[in-house]
């Protein structure tokens, strides 16, 4: 049986935590799950330097919507964080990446 760094057994929900030079499996499990238009929507919203209530303002949506879908969405990224999310979609394609010198308004 194998343990976990803090020397207990893994649980259910472990994730394991993959060093970048088995990104290849975490890239592979993205494809595995449906990403949405909103979740792409949600992720160039953070790549464009978004907060959530920005999203959320954005979106007609409650800050607790926008924070859902964006564990949701880490979870189906297979993601540490939205940073890293961000890098998975860029890699994988599913955003591209915003010109040099954007900046993001809120209407």
């Amino acid at each position: 049986m194998t343990t976990t760094d803090r020397g207990r057994r893994p649980q259910n929900g472990d994730r394991p935590h993959l060093p970048s030079s088995n990104g290849p499996q975490w890239r592979a499990r993205a494809h595995a799950v449906e990403v949405t238009a909103a979740d792409c929507d949600l992720l160039v919203d953070a790549a464009s330097g978004l907060t959530i209530v920005e999203s959320a303002s954005k979106r007609g949506a409650s800050i607790d919507a926008v924070k859902a879908q964006r564990r949701t969405l880490m979870l189906k990224l297979d993601a540490r964080n939205m940073t890293h999310a961000i890098a998975v979609a860029l890699s994988e394609g599913l955003i591209n990446r915003p010109p040099r010198g954007a900046t993001h308004s809120i209407r």
